[in-house]
């Protein structure tokens, strides 16, 4: 298991891209994820990455999360090698997925997020690798 991102919520778009790509001195990718009404700008740090997320939608999570607590770290995300057995794990422990099944995420990743009273109240989202 490694850390694979970290994702803030961002109030101020282009601001935000602005000032992480001069502090870190990379480029992020975009993408759009517009069937859930949010954009991401990916910054690749090497180890990990930082996923900025900006609404796009007033009703989408992102919208939601920035109209309650005015933006900041929306979930951070473990990349594991078989994210069903971990799930399954997960389960076996105790802990409450809100996934049931892993999701199809950014770059193709399966993706599955535990709701966050299983981890102090911070949202966790489960990754497996690329799928091809």
């Amino acid at each position: 298991m490694r850390l694979d991102h970290v994702g803030i919520a961002v109030k101020d778009w282009p601001q935000a891209v602005d000032k992480w790509r001069e502090f870190t001195g990379t480029e992020p990718k975009f993408e759009d994820v517009s069937e859930q009404g949010f954009r991401v700008a990916v910054f690749d740090l090497g180890n990990a990455r930082i996923e900025l997320l900006g609404e796009t939608a007033d009703n989408s999570p992102i919208s939601g999360f920035i109209k309650k607590r005015g933006g900041g770290i929306h979930h951070i995300a473990l990349e594991v090698e078989n994210i069903e057995n971990k799930m399954k794990e997960a389960e076996e422990m105790g802990l409450e997925l809100i996934d049931k099944t892993p999701q199809t995420g950014l770059e193709n990743k399966k993706i599955a997020f535990f709701h966050p009273r299983s981890f102090d109240y911070t949202l966790v989202e489960l990754c497996g690798p690329k799928e091809d």
